[in-house]
């Protein structure tokens, strides 16, 4: 990636002090932009913000992206700190694998509150500077299984589904106002999200078998679309799923 793709913008990631957030927001720092990392985990934002983005213009944030008050907190955080916010990445995300008739409902709203609900308050808070500044980019981490989907996984691939049409959504009433949304639609990522996944050679073996590239992707494998969304090389891209798949979705 060209370093200074993003050179003088000031990016906030959601989830960002772990997994896919995290591998998002060190690229962003390497193509130049300033970035918030904001993250539920005291632990971990700590820990990833000392070693990966100290003595840069970087924060760190303590967030809980359903809690709307504490979104709000962020964005004026970053804005306070850092100037102003001209991509935002949705990243923050949780799952439980459960069947339809196994999962209760505070687990289901759980996910929802995180993944979908959670979207749509940090996008709604940061948009509102952006509309200001009449100009910005938001990508949500979506996935596949917004798109497809697996039995076991009602919560999640709802969530997921609901991303994508908040983007659309948002990209519809934003367009002609500076503001672009896109969804990034991974496939199946090593990340601690996935760890009973991959470290199941059962279940390792059926999602390379049903991945064109038979593999999983790692985390660093989606950084790149993230940054061609959230530069200019995409002004003309909105309301857009992208797959990075490793052509899962090409069957």
């Amino acid at each position: 990636m060209n370093n200074n793709v993003l050179k003088n913008k000031v990016a906030v990631v959601t989830g960002g002090a772990s997994g896919l957030g995290l591998a998002i927001a060190r690229e962003l720092v390497r193509s130049g932009a300033n970035v918030a990392i904001a993250d539920v985990n005291p632990k971990n934002l700590k820990n990833v913000y000392n070693r990966y983005f100290q003595g840069k213009k970087n924060i760190a944030i303590l967030t809980d992206v359903s809690d709307q008050a504490q979104v709000d907190s962020m964005t004026e955080t970053t804005i306070r700190e850092l100037g102003s916010i001209d991509i935002l990445v949705c990243g923050a995300g949780i799952t439980v694998r459960k069947p339809t008739l196994e999962i209760n409902l505070e687990e289901f709203e759980k996910v929802i509150s995180v993944n979908l609900t959670g979207t749509f308050l940090c996008c709604k808070s940061v948009a509102k500077q952006m509309l200001a500044q009449g100009s910005g980019s938001i990508i949500n981490i979506a996935s596949i299984m917004g798109h497809v989907s697996f039995p076991g996984r009602p919560a999640y691939d709802a969530s997921k589904g609901g991303v994508v049409q908040l983007t659309k959504v948002m990209a519809l009433e934003w367009a002609e106002q500076g503001i672009r949304v896109n969804a990034l639609c991974p496939g199946f990522v090593k990340t601690e999200l996935t760890r009973k996944l991959w470290e199941s050679k059962e279940k390792l073996e059926l999602i390379s078998s049903l991945t064109p590239m038979k593999r999983m992707a790692t985390p660093e494998e989606m950084t790149g679309a993230v940054v061609f969304l959230a530069s200019d090389g995409s002004k003309f891209v909105t309301g857009s799923s992208l797959f990075v798949d490793g052509g899962w979705m090409a069957w």
